[in-house]
C-alpha cells in the first residue's frame, strides 16, 4: 500500500487480516525521524509485517532492531527484516559510493527475500511470540 499525501496529517489504521511491508531509507545509520513519527501515528492489531531498509553501502547499523521496535509499538508483528543496498545519495565521481547499485544480484536478493517471506507466512500457525 502506498500512503496518500494526506497521511502526513492523518493516523493510519490497518484492519486485521492483512499483511504490511514497511520500507524506508537509512540516513546516517538511523531511521529518519519523520518516518518514526509517522509509524507512531499508525495503529494495527498484530498485522504480520516485513520491514526493509535501503542504505547506500555505508552501514545500516542497528536500524533493523530499532525499526522492529517501532513497528511493534504500533501493533505490527514483524515476521521478516532485510537491508538492501541502493545508490548512495552523496556519491560523486570523485568519491564513488555504491555506484550502479542496486545491481542484478541486489535485485535477485530482494526477490528471494519476498519468496522467503511468502514461504514463512504459509508455514506460520500463529503470530504469538
Amino acid at each position: 500500500m502506498t500512503l496518500p499525501v494526506a497521511s502526513e496529517t492523518q493516523n493510519l489504521m490497518i484492519k486485521p487480516g492483512g499483511f504490511a511491508v514497511i520500507g524506508m531509507p537509512v540516513y546516517a545509520g538511523r531511521v529518519p525521524s519523520m518516518a518514526a513519527q509517522r509509524l507512531k501515528q499508525s495503529k494495527t492489531d498484530t498485522t504480520p509485517t516485513a520491514i526493509a531498509v535501503a542504505y547506500g553501502n555505508r552501514a545500516y547499523e542497528d536500524v533493523l532492531p530499532k525499526l522492529s521496535a517501532l513497528v511493534r509499538e504500533a501493533g505490527f508483528t514483524p515476521v521478516a527484516a532485510g537491508a538492501f543496498i541502493g545508490g548512495h545519495p552523496y556519491s560523486t565521481t570523485a568519491t564513488p559510493i555504491a555506484v550502479g547499485r542496486p545491481d542484478s544480484q541486489d535485485l535477485r536478493q530482494t526477490r528471494d527475500f519476498g519468496a522467503m517471506i511468502r514461504e514463512k507466512l504459509e508455514r506460520i500457525q500463529s503470530l504469538e511470540p
